[in-house]
């Protein structure tokens, strides 16, 4: 029996290429391994945890699932990628699929981020998401296989794309773009390769995308321009040299916020303690209790639950 190992080693250093200088400004440090064997004729995966740049990923997990695809797509598996990775789900007594695990992904973070999400949009969503992985599943590697399963992702990602989706689809998004690209790793020649290429830049413009939608749902400025709410109590801001605003009970992005956020007459918030004082001694003219808010960790917390972890896959994609 022949056996041949392919390992993404301990403390590989992951920038991307030159082309996404956006990430090649933060390389992104992999410790533990991320495991792909050969054995025989078939290709297995070690399931193992592993941490990004000192953050723990459990096995499994949307990035897990992710970042698997994205090293099966730079192996050039193809579509002996789905079986193993499959196997490495249900293998040690049984679990859910890489399908279901991508439908449970999509419809529990969909619940997080709005629970009044349209029921019959994310059950098309999932049943799509079904028929993805069967297909692929069993794909044979022949042109006619190939060319209805390319149709047939082509139109699950641009729904989960789709503005009504956008955030809440992002992140089962990063885990069906790398099956499509391993499917057109397939495609060898050169009209293949630009494909591949331009289905790349496809998925990162949408990565870089949601990063910014997360920005703007995070920044003062645009919710003061969408009316989210007005300065409280200008009076207090011009005599104090701070301004006050108040946020009504409300989700950004999944996350619950309600309270104050304070800022310098520029609109840059004041620092934690400044701002917590600034709302103490003022608390007299909110009509919620004194809670302090901070725009930006909130930002910096969604950035690193979902757009900063999905830059360690569209880093694997860029290498691929």
């Amino acid at each position: 029996m022949t056996r041949r190992s392919l390992l993404l080693n301990s403390s590989l250093a992951c920038a991307a290429s030159g082309n996404l200088g956006l990430f090649a400004q933060n390389p992104i440090t992999f410790n533990g391994e991320l495991g792909f064997q050969h054995v025989g004729d078939e290709w297995k995966v070690r399931p193992k945890d592993f941490t990004i740049d000192g953050l723990p990923i459990p096995k499994f997990g949307w990035v897990w699932v992710g970042t698997m695809i994205a090293q099966g797509v730079i192996l050039s598996i193809g579509a002996p990628l789905f079986g193993a990775l499959e196997k490495a789900i249900l293998g040690g007594g049984g679990g859910p699929s890489i399908a279901e695990l991508l439908q449970i992904q999509l419809r529990e973070f969909a619940r997080i981020v709005d629970e009044k999400f349209d029921q019959r949009a994310l059950d098309t969503a999932a049943a799509h998401l079904e028929s993805y992985c069967r297909r692929f599943k069993e794909f044979s590697g022949n042109d006619v296989d190939r060319s209805l399963l390319l149709a047939n992702t082509s139109d699950t990602l641009s729904e989960l794309k789709s503005p009504l989706m956008k955030f809440i689809g992002y992140r089962t998004f990063m885990s069906c773009a790398g099956l499509r690209l391993a499917i057109l790793k397939t495609v060898t020649t050169n009209v293949g390769r630009r494909n591949f290429e331009s289905q790349v830049a496809e998925a990162i413009s949408h990565h870089r995308s949601v990063a910014d939608l997360i920005v703007d749902e995070t920044s003062l400025g645009r919710m003061l321009e969408r009316g989210d709410f007005t300065e409280d109590r200008p009076d207090l801001s011009k005599k104090n040299g701070f301004r006050l605003f108040e946020i009504p009970p409300k989700k950004i992005c999944g996350v619950f916020v309600a309270g104050q956020v304070a800022t310098d007459m520029h609109y840059s918030e004041l620092p934690q303690r400044e701002a917590q004082k600034a709302i103490m001694d003022n608390r007299g003219a909110f009509s919620q209790k004194p809670n302090w808010v901070s725009l930006l960790l909130l930002r910096k917390r969604l950035q690193a639950e979902n757009t900063d972890l999905g830059n360690v896959i569209v880093s694997r994609w860029s290498r691929a």
